[in-house]
């Protein structure tokens, strides 16, 4: 049986008295891109060419004729340019080609998706490891991969990808004592960007990204608060409606009043609302946010995503109607019922006890 191709790749090409350059290897195919280590970015570019240039052959109906990195690699090429997801799904290949690369589709069933898991399981990160959430989500990759191309040219038999057990729901909710307590941790170390994203996370439950974008005036990416209406827009006017929904909300009179004397506070100096007053915008806060937490004495299991779900439980403790509540946050009401519907019976259950105590 013929060896399958691992698929086209870049790797250093290293020249005895010469600078080491990016080379594209695709089986015994091998071209230099002229691109040095600090130019990655330019050789991805001409490795994506490349693979435009060479659409693999999907006439091919047997598994063991199909080298799961062609699968792979058409996925990726047939996504369209403007896909939100689209970086994503790359590095997900990447992580998938250095185990799959050499594989074909005969090769794809349990025993190796599991051999997949340990495989990346036991990789250290800056975090301390891959979790299987995201072994997960790469596995659900490939098996996307492998549904396109059936659709392309129907398989004789379609793999089934082996999916580790979905992680348990993070359903932390924070108390109000437990907010008012990192609002003064933020008020200590004079981290207003901080107190920012918490109350807007909590009082709207918006998804951290799109809290870190929103601005004061309309723009093609990020959202935007608009005072004179009162109205929160979670997503730029060039950016597409994606799986996680980001609709407009009416912002409720406590965070307006917070809102109204931010923008007194920042006049014209800053165009985004979460910011730093010497560095500007910020994208990420990990480090800020450990640090508030470890202030207000809450462990690691509170993340910047359990204000989504503090809003959420908060609204239907208040007695706010499921619905309502999804569409605040721009979520499913089957959702909101399946993951949050217990905190409600047991905000009901307690204001019953203590009306009969």
């Amino acid at each position: 049986m013929p060896q399958i191709s691992k698929g086209a790749r870049l790797t250093v090409y290293r020249r005895k008295g010469r600078v080491p350059v990016y080379a594209i290897r695709d089986g015994r195919f091998f071209r230099s891109t002229g691109c040095r280590l600090d130019e990655r970015d330019k050789a991805e570019e001409a490795l994506a060419d490349y693979i435009n240039q060479k659409r693999p052959d999907t006439s091919r109906r047997h598994t063991h004729e199909i080298g799961v990195a062609e699968v792979l690699n058409l996925y990726q090429m047939d996504l369209p340019q403007n896909k939100p997801s689209r970086e994503l799904i790359g590095y997900h290949v990447a992580n998938l080609l250095q185990y799959w690369g050499g594989k074909s589709l005969a090769d794809v069933k349990g025993s190796t998706c599991r051999a997949y898991l340990d495989s990346r399981a036991g990789k250290p990160t800056k975090t301390g490891g891959v979790k299987s959430s995201t072994v997960r989500r790469e596995l659900k990759t490939l098996s996307a991969a492998i549904n396109h191309w059936h659709k392309e040219s129907p398989l004789v038999a379609v793999p089934s990808v082996t999916l580790p057990e979905d992680s348990k729901r993070r359903e932390r909710v924070l108390e109000r004592s437990e907010v008012a307590r990192m609002l003064w941790a933020c008020r200590k170390r004079k981290w207003t960007y901080v107190a920012r994203f918490i109350l807007i996370g909590v009082y709207t439950g918006t998804r951290k990204a799109a809290i870190l974008g929103l601005r004061w005036s309309p723009a093609l990416h990020g959202g935007h608060i608009d005072l004179q209406r009162g109205i929160l827009f979670r997503r730029g006017s060039a950016e597409p409606e994606t799986s996680k929904r980001r609709p407009p909300v009416q912002v409720r009179q406590r965070l307006r009043a917070h809102l109204e004397r931010w923008r007194k506070l920042d006049g014209e100096k800053f165009s985004t609302i979460i910011h730093i007053p010497r560095s500007g915008a910020i994208n990420n806060l990990k480090k800020a946010w450990r640090t508030i937490c470890a202030d207000a004495g809450l462990g690691e299991d509170v993340k910047a995503h359990t204000l989504r779900h503090t809003c959420v439980s908060w609204n239907l403790w208040d007695g706010e109607t499921i619905w309502d509540v999804a569409g605040l946050v721009g979520a499913d009401p089957t959702t909101i019922q399946k993951v949050y519907g217990h905190h409600r019976l047991e905000k009901r259950a307690e204001k019953r006890a203590k009306r009969q105590a």
